[in-house]
Formats: structure tokens, C-alpha cells, sequence
């Protein structure tokens, strides 16, 4: 029998502090029409794809789409965005809210 070998992907884990209060608000809008970013009652999952247009985000704040670009163009194809992750405040701005 051939070894398989499932399919696997890396997962970037953020505070929601690295988004401010309107990202929250435009990701609970954007959860709602797309099979791409989901909600959870401890902020998001964005799913990342090979051939995703960043446009998509244009309503998002630039301190989100820079973690979207960061994390698409180191590998990364999900990022879980969650109140009670680490903050990376050497990478990534803190917002207070």
C-alpha cells in the first residue's frame, strides 16, 4: 500500500489586538458572505489561498492587510486571529480597545 500523506498547512495564531475595533466589525461582514474568513465568538479564521486578490480587503485597515501579506508571503495559508493569542509587537502594531 502507498504511504499517504494528508494535506497540511501552517497556521499563524495573533492577538485580536493586532486588528482594531473596525476590522472586528468588517470581518464580522466579510464572515458572513465568504467561505474564506470565518467568525468564532473569539475573533476569526482567515483561510489564505495561492491565488487570493488582496482587493478583497480593501475595507480592512492597512495594520490587517499587512498581517494578510505577511502571513500569505511566508507560508502561511490560515491565520486565526484570537483574544487570548500572544500579541507580536515586535512584528505586528497593538491597538488597545
Amino acid at each position: 500500500m502507498k504511504n499517504l500523506k494528508p494535506e497540511e498547512y501552517r497556521v499563524l495564531c495573533l492577538s485580536t489586538a493586532h486588528y482594531r475595533v473596525e476590522d472586528d466589525t468588517e470581518l464580522a461582514i466579510l464572515a458572513k458572505d465568504s467561505d474564506m474568513i470565518f467568525a468564532r465568538m473569539y475573533g476569526f479564521f482567515i483561510k489564505l489561498y495561492s491565488d487570493m486578490e488582496f482587493n478583497e480587503y480593501a475595507k480592512l485597515s492597512n495594520a490587517v492587510k499587512a498581517v494578510i501579506y505577511w502571513a500569505f508571503h511566508n507560508g502561511y495559508r490560515m491565520i486565526e486571529f484570537d483574544c487570548d493569542a500572544d500579541k507580536e509587537e515586535g512584528l505586528f502594531p497593538v491597538f488597545n480597545w
